[in-house]
């Protein structure tokens, strides 16, 4: 702890000396260098600062203790949801006419509501909290977008204003990275020349400072001092207008072309869209909007005409891409059920479609609309029972206890066993639907329907033994190919152990099994022969002794398809993943796989190929 503030000490006094000695920035103040705004940003803007440097310790001392982690997330938390707070308000302050840089009420409100609510806040490892703060974040942001210039008549200045957010934005980002990287390649230079051993915590803590409070600094000195004033040619310059022309636009024609190839592939064969292609469209969508946004300052400008021409057509090409993303997020929702994520797609579909018609048919086309209506959708989404996170919970509730029901698991309200099991899609989408539930805090139902048997504290998995079904949440497809392999890197325990053997079995796909290994040594002689299709191995004592022992391969697995389902290429395992212990009597008997692999027929592993070490403790 101590280190840390100590490199934090540092790095604000190399800070407070760059400021006052170091080089110019965009002239926006009668030629003043930005480092040299440095005192009358802190005059300016005390609070937001003030903030800013509390969420760095916050952060930093996240990095060094677990002892106080929820406090500092939740110092972290509420410095990152007032910061944009406080600098809206000291901008509409600004805005409207208070000269000096006296404390408002506003601000001393919102610090006073912002510690209130660290106090209130309790447990910050839940979900919902979490999710919810989140939104309030993003929300809070958009806000930044819309003050001050939020009146009528005032669109053309509220571009200006963004733009210089915009171009602040980008100065703070490549100077914070400029010293980050050159403060790091230090760092590194001492621990490699002088022996001085630096730890790798330093080089995170070091970006957070960058990042929480260097950055927000170099931000808040580019703001314009005068509001009256905010119009700036340089965000109308030749490269942004090439980069505009040249780049972003043809880029948006591109993924426009894709998607609507893309629409007409899937209405000639009648089938639905595919769920990934949301997307696709939110992403060209959100590209497109920006540009459109960029080219409203050309206005009047040489390229009036192509920005114009772009502004027309852009929204009437994506309207009918609304219509294929909510049906791309509605078949999921039908499959499924509703969790956040798809909550939010049927929201930008809606609206992105919403969007689309005001540009289509308004007489004025005011780009407030953007983020206020995103700063609306996202503060309605994050309370209430229209919330994503209240539907989410009832569209999962409702779906558990359908699939429940339909695999006799669930009857008059009620958890019981049932001799029939359950098939293998319905095990793994119970399951999925239990994890959802517990991740998100929220398992009464099945509190309710247990009896009180099962409690909030239960792991998905005693969930599921409580249930009385196995704990898989993925299923295997016919002709899934599956290969795994043991670790170069690593090694199985050997320890007990006198002999090491290592065997190799093939199947043709025919059921005919290569001949059996046959083990032999001064005293004894062991047989490995495969059985059932090489699904098991079994292991015969001396001539005349009877099986003693059987490796189910089968089984095993299983098992590890369930664990590590993506496994269509070699999956490198832990040596601990692929050991098999087979007691036999006072001696023991261990197989280590090297190696094996095969197909999914019918739910059920065909092996094709093993290669195995086998481990014997016999003298």
């Amino acid at each position: 702890m101590i280190t840390t503030m100590i490199l934090f000490c540092v790095l604000l006094l190399v800070v407070l000396i760059f400021f006052r000695t170091g080089g110019r920035g965009p002239d926006r103040e009668g030629g003043r260098p930005l480092f040299a705004r440095f005192p009358a940003t802190i005059r300016r803007f005390p609070f937001v600062l003030a903030t800013s440097v509390i969420g760095t310790v916050a952060g930093i001392c996240l990095v060094d203790s677990s002892a106080y982690a929820n406090s500092c997330k939740k110092g972290l938390a509420v410095a990152l949801l007032a910061l944009p707070l406080l600098f809206c308000a000291r901008i509409m302050v600004e805005r409207r006419g208070q000269k000096g840089y006296h404390p408002d009420p506003l601000s001393l409100a919102i610090g006073g509501a912002a510690i209130l609510y660290f106090f209130l806040l309790g447990d910050f490892s839940a979900y919902g909290a979490i999710y919810r703060h989140t939104l309030w974040i993003a929300a809070a942001y958009l806000l930044v977008l819309l003050v001050p210039f939020y009146r009528h008549g005032e669109e053309e200045d509220y571009w200006h204003y963004d733009a210089s957010l915009a171009f602040g934005f980008a100065i703070a980002v490549i100077w914070a990275f400029a010293l980050f990287a050159g403060i790091s390649a230090a760092f590194a230079g001492v621990d490699y020349l002088l022996a001085v051993k630096i730890p790798a915590e330093a080089y995170l803590r070091l970006w957070i400072v960058m990042a929480g409070f260097v950055g927000v600094t170099i931000f808040l000195a580019t703001v314009p001092a005068d509001l009256g004033e905010v119009r700036n040619p340089a965000a109308q310059s030749k490269l942004l207008d090439g980069f505009i022309r040249f780049i972003l636009v043809p880029l948006v024609v591109l993924y426009l072309l894709i998607l609507y190839f893309y629409a007409g592939k899937i209405i000639l064969q009648g089938s639905w869209p595919k769920g990934g292609v949301a997307g696709f469209i939110l992403g060209f969508s959100c590209v497109g909007i920006v540009a459109y946004l960029l080219t409203y300052g050309f206005a009047g400008t040489a390229t009036a005409t192509f920005q114009a021409r772009f502004r027309k057509y852009f929204f009437p090409c994506v309207l009918p891409l609304t219509v294929v993303l909510f049906l791309s997020v509605w078949r999921r929702i039908g499959e499924y059920g509703v969790t956040e994520t798809r909550y939010f797609g049927v929201a930008a579909a809606l609206w992105l479609a919403g969007i689309s018609l005001y540009y289509i048919f308004s007489r004025k086309k005011d780009l407030r609309i953007v983020p206020a209506s995103v700063c609306l959708v996202l503060l309605l989404a994050s309370f209430g029972p229209w919330g994503a996170l209240s539907i989410s919970k009832r569209s999962q509730v409702a779906r558990l206890k359908g699939l429940l029901e339909q695999s006799g698991l669930l009857a008059n309200g009620t958890l019981q066993p049932t001799k029939k099991p359950a098939k293998a899609g319905a095990l793994a989408e119970i399951n999925t639907t239990i994890v959802y539930l517990h991740k998100i805090g929220h398992v009464q139902a099945l509190t309710a329907w247990s009896g009180g048997n099962i409690s909030a504290g239960d792991t998905p998995e005693k969930i599921a033994a409580k249930i009385g079904i196995p704990y898989t949440l993925y299923v295997v497809e016919r002709g899934t190919y599956f290969s795994y392999n043991i670790k170069q890197v690593e090694g199985a325990e050997i320890a007990g152990f006198r002999h090491i053997w290592e065997l190799e079995f093939y199947s043709n796909g025919s059921g005919e099994m290569s001949e059996a290994w046959q083990i032999t040594n001064d005293r004894r002689v062991l047989r490995v022969k495969p059985d059932d299709g090489l699904r098991k191995l079994a292991v015969i004592g001396p001539e005349g002794v009877p099986e003693t022992g059987t490796v189910d391969l089968a089984a095993f697995v299983e098992v590890l398809l369930r664990k590590y389902p993506k496994s269509n290429y070699n999956s490198a395992l832990p040596a601990a993943r692929l050991v098999i212990d087979l007691p036999r009597g006072n001696e023991r008997l261990r197989f280590v796989i090297k190696e094996i692999s095969g197909t999914v027929v019918d739910d059920k592993p065909q092996i094709n190929h093993i290669s195995v070490f086998m481990l014997w403790s016999g003298k």
